[in-house]
């Protein structure tokens, strides 16, 4: 590291002792200055690049130890020497806990202070390349936090894609219902806009909507498909989407429970749903929306057994069952977002371009 000339500044108000300071560590090749008082003291090191300070404690106008307060605030890495001729150990206890290098009674020799402007030197040079350090490292901490949070950023892009061609993948299986895990994320994404929820959980349900029949991956077909009423065996086969989803998604490390919200999508707050017959609070918050989002969109969206059968059908199919099947403020909630959209599906199913935070 390429060390920067030491200069050092005398404060001391005896013209003599400051001339022969001055002289002696002239003749040691260092770069000196001399004031004559605290102010002045104070004033020069302001605006010059002084390394080390030899002050009296009592100067003219203001005492040394102020001198040297007001140094150390300035600029810690500053090594200062105190000399005095009073003798009072106080004195020197007091400059040395506030952070003086040395201190050196009068009369001296030279030779003690030129041993004492030696340490006070390896100290500040110490100092300043432990200030060089820490600059270089806070940098480099700088470079590599911006680093990690672009990789961050472009990870969180990779799993949302990711999300999303699942998703797809789903529904291009199964043609008939093509979209309705996408509809069924809006959906609940403006419910808990018109709920406040907060954003994890908002999240949270926009993450777990856009996956919640991600299971029938494992679903034939055929059965997705059939245009008739489904056989008991085969509609026990599609409920099992639930947890298939969930096994797919448990080990991938989202910031909120998504595997369990879509593992209980199917769940109703009476133990009449499936696949474990869950009650009340057994059942996340984001899946019992979910509950409710699956139920609007599968019956005002077409199916392959029968048409659709509208938004005011939905209405009535979720007030019918509030507080017993689903959860009140939610229904309360969904019905506020029909009503404000006018029951316009396509405004209700709108999908708004937005950061999502997994």
């Amino acid at each position: 590291m390429e060390h920067m000339p030491i200069k050092i500044m005398i404060a001391d108000d005896n013209e003599l002792l400051s001339s022969a300071l001055y002289q002696f560590l002239k003749a040691k090749c260092y770069d000196v200055c001399v004031v004559s008082s605290g102010h002045d003291a104070l004033e020069r090191f302001a605006c010059c690049d002084i390394s080390i300070v030899i002050v009296d404690i009592n100067l003219g106008d203001m005492s040394g130890l102020d001198v040297m307060s007001e140094i150390k605030r300035m600029y810690p890495p500053c090594q200062i020497i105190v000399i005095t001729g009073c003798g009072d150990e106080s004195k020197a206890v007091q400059a040395l806990r506030s952070g003086a290098c040395d201190y050196i009674a009068k009369p001296f020799n030279m030779e003690i202070l030129a041993h004492s402007v030696k340490q006070c030197i390896e100290k500040f040079e110490l100092m300043r390349e432990n200030s060089v350090y820490q600059k270089q490292l806070e940098e480099l901490v700088k470079q590599r936090t911006s680093e990690l949070e672009e990789m961050n950023v472009n990870l969180k892009q990779i799993l949302v894609k990711t999300v999303e061609s699942l998703s797809r993948t789903v529904e291009i299986r199964d043609p008939y219902t093509y979209g309705h895990m996408t509809r069924v994320a809006e959906l609940a994404c403006k419910i808990s806009d018109d709920i406040g929820m907060d954003s994890k959980f908002r999240t949270c349900v926009k993450m777990a909507g856009s996956l919640h029949d991600i299971g029938k991956l494992y679903v034939p077909h055929e059965i997705l498909s059939k245009p008739t009423k489904l056989l008991p065996e085969e509609f026990m086969l599609v409920k099992c989407h639930c947890l298939f989803g969930y096994n797919i998604l448990k080990e991938i490390p989202f910031k909120c429970e998504i595997a369990r919200a879509v593992k209980q999508h199917h769940e109703k707050l009476d133990g009449s749903g499936y696949p474990d017959g869950l009650k009340g609070d057994e059942i996340s918050l984001e899946a019992q929306l979910l509950a409710v989002c699956d139920v609007v969109e599968a019956i005002a969206s077409h199916r392959p057994y029968r048409p659709a059968l509208g938004l005011t059908e939905a209405v009535d199919e979720i007030t019918r069952h509030k507080g017993t099947k689903f959860n009140v403020d939610f229904v309360n909630s969904c019905i506020n977002v029909i009503t404000q959209c006018d029951y316009d599906l396509e405004e209700i199913f709108r999908i708004r371009d937005e950061t999502v935070e997994v």
